[in-house]
């Protein structure tokens, strides 16, 4: 067999390997944004029982009773950890906050992250990003994500 022939099948197998590792580890980070937010949400739903309960979300905190659920207290499906912030972090009691810190996001896992959530406000790595009252669109999360993301919070809330 011709070496410059098996030489090219050589490539062609590997580049094959390569797309399908680099395709296969863009949707494994998909489903993980994807779990993310889902459990971002059923926090949001918890902190929901508590505001339903005392008209407000005042001393709302990491360490409240069952809002982040045990299964996810310790570590987000990203990386990093869940914490709840309220009015005694300077938000209004109408509001909290959902935070993601110690994250390794890429910009690929943080725009798609940031663009699941409709919240009042969204923040990546300290700077605030979106429109009031909805997700950010895809432009702003691309530019607010250009660097991945170590921090996300998303501040939710009843202004009603």
């Amino acid at each position: 067999m011709n070496p410059i022939a098996v030489l090219f099948a050589v490539i062609i197998v590997i580049a094959g390997l390569a797309a399908g590792i680099y395709f296969g580890l863009g949707l494994l980070a998909s489903g993980n944004t994807s779990n993310a937010a889902q459990d971002i949400m059923t926090i949001v739903g918890n902190a929901q029982e508590v505001y339903g309960v005392q008209g407000d979300y005042a001393g709302i905190s990491t360490n409240a009773s069952n809002i982040i659920p045990k299964g996810i207290q310790t570590s987000t499906p990203l990386g990093g950890t869940f914490a709840l912030a309220s009015s005694g972090a300077g938000l209004p009691a109408s509001q909290f906050d959902v935070e993601m810190t110690g994250l390794t996001l890429s910009p690929t896992a943080c725009q798609k992250l940031v663009t699941q959530i409709s919240d009042i406000d969204t923040s990546v790595n300290g700077s605030s990003i979106g429109n009031s009252n909805s997700a950010p669109t895809g432009a702003q999360a691309v530019s607010a994500c250009s660097g991945g993301a170590s921090s996300v919070y998303f501040t939710f809330g009843n202004n009603s």
